[in-house]
């Protein structure tokens, strides 16, 4: 696995709030219990998080990595081998980062496949929330500088984001000056 696979895998994994702080991806998540956590998160009805406790005995890993195969990996198309799960549940270098790999191409194909909507990142939440911050920062440009006497700025508030209908700011623009409806519309072009 390249660095940006690697990179990838593990900002996905920061995606999920996890009950255990990772120190050492390798060992947080030999137990199988995190990766519980992962899928919990991704597919919340796949799995029961009482099935699976922390655990430092190799029987136990097993119980849960065996739990986990049965119950959720073969629902969403994931073959792993016993060896695998026992590299894993050893700690063994570049195992589980292989496998979270795997899981997070085979949840992202079951979620594709079972109509399951588009659960934004952080990174993607936090860039709507600017994208929201830049629009209420043009609307307010547009309001204090041009003194609108119009009202029909509508607003659709989504999921996670606030859009501002661009015809309108179309319109706005037509109303100023050549430079005036440039710079607008490179602050438009840029919040999109």
């Amino acid at each position: 696995m390249d660095e940006e696979e690697l990179q990838s895998v593990y900002a996905w994994v920061d995606e999920v709030p996890l009950s255990r702080p990772k120190k050492n991806i390798a060992r947080d998540f030999c137990d199988g219990v995190l990766v519980a956590e992962v899928v919990k998160h991704h597919i919340p009805k796949m799995v029961e998080l009482h099935n699976y406790s922390a655990a430092n005995s190799m029987d136990r890993k097993m119980y849960n990595w065996n739990t986990l195969n049965q119950r959720v990996f073969k629902k969403i198309g994931l073959k792993v081998p016993k060896k695998d799960f026992e590299d894993i549940s050893n700690a063994k270098t570049g195992c589980i980062e292989t496998f979270l790999r795997n899981l997070m191409e085979k949840i992202e194909a079951y979620k594709e496949g079972h109509g399951y909507e588009h659960t934004p990142s952080t990174t993607e939440f936090m860039h709507d929330c600017f994208s929201i911050f830049c629009y209420f920062q043009l609307l307010v440009y547009v309001f204090f500088h041009f003194r609108f006497e119009h009202s029909h700025l509508f607003l659709c508030v989504g999921r996670h984001t606030l859009v501002c209908v661009f015809t309108y700011v179309q319109q706005v623009l037509h109303l100023q000056v050549e430079n005036q409806k440039s710079e607008l519309a490179g602050k438009l072009i840029h919040l999109t």
